[in-house]
């Protein structure tokens, strides 16, 4: 009690039990022994004992917040087993810690399990070191989330949430009238503590016919409401090759319809690039009709094969070799494994909606941690 109650205000330990402080010392042991109580103090509280309550194992036992590990009470003349002052202080690490840090000084409890494994329970260890969400197309089995974690760095987390649009038919007048779903789908993925949102699907950033100023003001805007940062595949792609340095591009329209194609294009001439050649898979002789091409999509569950892929890419260099680089718009052609691939065989960057996206969610975490082995572009990060 001298410890709690003088010993802080400054005040002179008593010689005696006799003098002044020691009766009143002898008063508040006396007051806790009659009603069982602990005295209160700031200091119950700050270390999380409650300020008053019954002890469980009788008037005589130590007060549990006075227990050291194992339930003993700590030897004479030690402190009771709090942390240190500076513990208290020691920072704790962020959401994108990298491996080390986020493990590094981390007090760990070890425990056992009935088969004899050894468990440890870390109040500071995060699971990931980087929360990333999608916002993905109504009625289509969207599987980004696999696809971006395939090239992230190890341990970067990633949710999902796909719009819901009854009767959702595919067509720009459909996202126009849903468009402000996006602001929901993001403010629900950054009350799930992504850090950072993609929506995927490049269409979106022309189909009210914006352009990539109002773009951007929109994402910024968007990104301060919710608190994360808010990218849109379409856009991605203009900042992937403004980062590139390009200005001449060959585009592959892949899957597009021809108001896509025109909407996804006009966009990009928007930003300043200079479009050499740009064409769909009917336009460059892939499928003879769109009947044909939607039996295929339909099939497939709209995820065309790699043949499609890889010819609808390598056509759209062959019409412009001159290109700086070769754009892919639809995010419905899984690109990103083969990157690497058409990267060696043109000599130059290949820009998709779905790397892009992901070089510029992996650039807003910030981890640190470099990307190999995934092309030119998320080499850069």
């Amino acid at each position: 009690l001298y410890s709690r109650t003088h010993r802080r205000s400054g005040a002179s330990r008593p010689s005696s039990p006799g003098g002044l402080h020691g009766r009143r010392r002898m008063v508040r042991c006396q007051l806790r022994l009659e009603d069982g109580r602990r005295p209160t103090s700031g200091v119950h509280e700050r270390h999380g004992a409650p300020r008053a309550g019954v002890r469980p194992e009788g008037l005589n036992a130590p007060a549990p917040h006075l227990r050291g590990v194992g339930g003993q009470v700590p030897a004479a003349g030690r402190q009771p087993n709090r942390r240190r002052r500076h513990d208290r202080h020691r920072p704790r690490p962020s959401p994108c810690a990298g491996p080390d840090q986020l493990l590094g000084g981390a007090r760990q409890q070890p425990q056992r399990t009935p088969g004899g494994h050894v468990l440890t329970t870390d109040i500071t260890r995060k699971r990931y070191i980087g929360y990333s969400g999608f916002v993905t197309t109504p009625r289509y089995f969207d599987d980004v989330v696999q696809q971006f974690t395939a090239v992230a760095p190890e341990g970067v987390g990633a949710i999902q949430r796909a719009l819901h649009i009854p009767g959702y038919e595919y067509h720009l007048n459909d996202r126009t009238r849903n468009f402000d779903l996006l602001d929901e789908a993001a403010t629900c993925l950054a009350e799930s503590h992504c850090q950072v949102i993609g929506q995927a699907g490049s269409n979106w950033v022309h189909c009210t016919g914006t352009t990539p100023d109002q773009i951007t003001r929109y994402c910024d805007d968007l990104s301060e409401r919710i608190g994360a940062r808010f990218l849109m595949a379409g856009h991605c792609i203009v900042e992937a090759l403004r980062h590139l340095g390009a200005r001449r591009i060959a585009v592959s329209n892949a899957y597009y319809r021809d108001d896509w194609r025109d909407g996804i294009n006009r966009y990009l001439e928007q930003a300043g690039f200079e479009i050499l050649s740009s064409g769909h898979m009917r336009d460059q002789g892939l499928y003879a009709t769109l009947e044909e091409q939607l039996e295929v999509e339909d099939q497939t569950v709209w995820d065309h094969p790699d043949r499609d892929v890889m010819e609808s890419i390598r056509l759209a260099h062959e019409a412009a070799q001159d290109a700086d680089v070769v754009v892919q718009t639809g995010a419905g052609f899984r690109t990103a494994p083969h990157v690497p691939a058409l990267e060696a065989m043109f000599d130059k960057p290949v820009v998709a909606s779905d790397n892009a996206l992901f070089w510029g969610m992996l650039r807003e975490l910030d981890l640190g941690i470099p990307v190999r082995d995934h092309g030119l572009l998320l080499g850069t990060l």
